[in-house]
């Protein structure tokens, strides 16, 4: 009797054990299965989201790469290129800042060209500016500036891009020359290539001293433009008596 209560009791431990191991499978199982469910809905949202992806590329190659239209769309929505000139005063900014823009066909944003048609125009600003040198007065840097980014922000530089000199400006009596940065950092139309035009500092005095100033355009002359230098004499040889002296100092 006593054997078989001990029987009994192994065998009662025996199922139970079964019992809490069948219990603990399924919690385990019930817990993959959630995990499970998670992890397909987690990859269903990725699949549509993948699915979205491949399909603007799938109609982005269904343009025709030849298709004028579209080439003209595709034309019309790109950044066009922008180009910012740096360099120390009279070293040609303006001069080949003018030739890149015919080039390019791009805006030239310069201070003194937005200043005068500004005043042309009779904007807001123009007649402020006129006033301003009307009195004999400069123009504040903070005018200067903003004029400069306004035209920046334009639909003709969204659309035909520009070419920037004379700002950054070293002058740091509105804007220190890191603000100055921030802010063409910060703008919508950022600028693709910076030139920096490098001149020794006595190349620059003597094209500094040699300069003239159109009176009626504003423009600056450099000395080789407006007195180039004239030709050396051309020196005419007679082939006959070069050829008779050398025959006389072989002889």
């Amino acid at each position: 009797m006593a054997a078989g209560m001990e029987d009994m009791d192994l065998f009662t431990q025996e199922l139970m054990k079964g019992i809490m191991d069948k219990a603990t499978d399924h919690h385990d199982e019930a817990a993959k299965i959630k995990t499970a469910v998670n992890v397909t809905e987690s990859r269903s949202q990725t699949s549509i989201t993948l699915a979205e992806q491949l399909e603007e590329r799938l109609k982005k190659l269904d343009t025709d790469p030849f298709d004028e239209d579209e080439a003209e769309l595709r034309f019309l929505h790109s950044k066009p290129t922008c180009f910012v000139l740096i360099g120390k005063p009279g070293a040609g900014k303006t001069a080949l800042g003018r030739r890149l823009a015919a080039e390019w066909k791009c805006e030239f944003v310069h201070a003194t060209d937005i200043i005068m048609q500004a005043i042309e125009m009779q904007t807001e600003r123009g007649n402020i500016v006129s006033e301003i040198l009307l009195r004999g007065e400069a123009i504040p840097e903070e005018i200067v500036a903003k004029m400069i980014e306004e035209k920046i922000n334009s639909m003709e530089v969204a659309h035909h891009g520009y070419i920037l000199d004379g700002f950054p400006s070293l002058s740091e009596e509105y804007m220190s020359l890191k603000d100055q940065l921030e802010l063409v950092r910060n703008w919508k139309m950022k600028p693709d290539f910076i030139i920096n035009l490098k001149m020794p500092d006595k190349d620059l005095e003597r094209r500094r001293l040699g300069q003239r100033v159109d009176p009626v355009t504003g423009e600056i002359y450099t000395q080789e433009m407006y007195a180039p230098d004239k030709p050396k004499e051309v020196q005419f040889i007679d082939k006959a008596s070069l050829f008779n002296n050398k025959k006389e100092m072989y002889i």
